[in-house]
């Protein structure tokens, strides 16, 4: 659900995509309180992500340890964290979609495939796109 426009905050979206390995990841230094306080729970959440692809067998098991550290990470920062699963934007379903964060869990692995690798941005950059549209923003 998106906020009317006259609420939304007077932020910049992330608009541009990286990926390395098995984790995208998009940083926002100034979230909440002080900001090494910020870095160091955005630094122990990375490395917790980066743990849990590493010893994730299966799509699920990395969905399942991401949500955990997810909801530590926003409860630490005193923030909320109402993910919603498996909804479905115009033709693709992204896995989570936390507000305007979408989270596309992928089998450990598979990104490691240059042609995976690809695929795969391209369906998360597609489905970016049509959430966009969804919501009647501008990209």
């Amino acid at each position: 659900m998106s906020l009317p426009p006259a609420k939304r905050p007077k932020q910049k979206p992330i608009r541009k995509l990286e990926a390395s390995g098995d984790i995208v990841l998009g940083y926002f230094p100034e979230f909440s309180g002080k900001k090494d306080d910020a870095r160091a729970l955005v630094r122990e959440a990375t490395r917790s992500l980066i743990r849990a692809a590493d010893r994730s067998k299966s799509e699920e098991d990395l969905h399942i340890e991401t949500e955990h550290i997810l909801r530590n990470f926003f409860s630490s920062t005193g923030h909320d964290y109402d993910p919603h699963h498996n909804v479905t934007v115009i033709r693709g379903r992204p896995d989570t979609l936390y507000g305007r964060v979408l989270i596309q869990y992928k089998k450990p692995k598979t990104l490691a495939s240059r042609a995976k690798s690809k695929k795969a941005t391209e369906e998360v950059q597609d489905t970016i796109k049509e959430r966009a549209l969804k919501d009647n923003d501008e990209l």
